[in-house]
């Protein structure tokens, strides 16, 4: 289990290529336990082969390297999400029971696979009745876990700490003349807090600390298409949820292994317009609170009584159209196609008096 882990998280190597380390050294274990080929399993062995795991994600499991991760049912129509019913059993819902608005009729989507999707999976042998599982899945992965990850580390912690201290030591000086990192941007220095700064009267994310570390963060919603882009090829687009902390340095900031990757949009189709909602109210609602209480860690490197964090994201960088999703405006190619002034209708697109 060490030897695939290692592989996996020091090399970086894919779930495939992880899958296939752990199904040889399994092989290699079966060849130690069989002294005699020609004997079968002793019940010891067997006892131990079926605790070993068969693939790359049960061992990360058994190390509990991964954070907290919802999985939730998607709607294959309306993408709405839906957590498990029950404590014990974990069974999600029948039927989509979403309303986009009070006065529209349910949206009455099977969200299970049906007893005939089941049986044509199952053995002939196997006669054990199987759980409906859901058509589509979404697995959320807990923002709160990933800071939690980024506080582990003595380096990081620091690192977020001095930006928040010069940030802090900068806003009586006014707005640099140069701007080397968000931080020196007018819109990071005033952007509102949850607490008022006694001394200003204003409500700054960086002034007034007391000891909490504040995180502001990017956010990025992109659509690629997973089966890549052929011509006259099937389109299958998936999307992705993904921030960078920028407490960082420029350097570190933009490394996977320091990205929070909230989950994976499934295919075969992109959600439009207010689908996307479904998919990042997880997200904000972990955000919300944050913001607004703080998450208290017991412990972290620099701090082993624990401290309270707050979070906020100061950025959304995005393509056109996954900017439009996101901001809940309209699409760039309709009649009301900027944001910010009051231009009208296509026949002015491109005009610049």
């Amino acid at each position: 289990m060490f030897i695939s882990l290692a592989c996996s998280v020091l090399f970086g190597l894919s779930q495939r290529t992880g899958d296939f380390i752990v199904a040889a050294l399994l092989g290699l274990v079966q060849l130690v336990m069989r002294i005699n080929p020609m004997e079968t399993f002793s019940a010891i062995h067997a006892d131990i082969f079926d605790r070993l795991p068969s693939n790359i994600a049960s061992t990360y499991s058994k190390f509990n390297l991964d954070g907290r991760v919802t999985v939730y049912a998607v709607c294959p129509k309306c993408h709405a999400l839906y957590t498990p019913e029950g404590s014990y059993q974990q069974v999600f819902p029948k039927i989509c029971t979403f309303q986009i608005t009070p006065d529209v009729i349910p949206c009455g989507e099977p969200l299970l696979s049906t007893a005939a999707d089941l049986s044509e999976a199952d053995t002939p042998n196997d006669t054990k009745p199987k759980k409906p599982i859901p058509i589509k899945t979404f697995h959320y992965h807990s923002f709160n876990d990933y800071v939690a990850s980024l506080l582990a580390r003595e380096d990081i912690e620091t690192l977020c700490d001095n930006i928040c201290d010069e940030t802090l030591d900068a806003l009586c000086h006014g707005d640099p003349q140069f701007m080397r990192t968000v931080f020196d941007a007018s819109f990071v220095r005033s952007f509102p807090g949850p607490t008022t700064d006694p001394t200003t009267g204003q409500p700054q994310l960086f002034s007034h600390r007391e000891g909490e570390l504040r995180l502001i963060f990017s956010l990025s919603i992109d659509g690629f298409p997973a089966e890549g882009s052929r011509k006259r090829s099937a389109a299958y687009s998936c999307g992705i949820i993904t921030m960078m902390c920028l407490n960082l340095p420029l350097n570190l900031c933009s490394k996977p292994e320091y990205m929070y990757v909230a989950g994976i949009i499934p295919g075969p189709t992109e959600p439009h317009d207010v689908q996307l909602n479904h998919y990042i109210r997880p997200l904000i609602d972990e955000l919300t609170l944050s913001y607004e209480r703080g998450v208290f860690y017991s412990c972290t490197a620099k701090s082993r009584r624990g401290r309270l964090t707050r979070s906020a994201v100061v950025l959304s960088v995005n393509d056109l159209p996954a900017a439009r999703k996101i901001s809940q405006l309209g699409w760039h190619r309709s009649h009301f196609y900027c944001t910010v002034c009051c231009c009208y209708h296509l026949s002015t697109l491109g005009r610049t008096d």
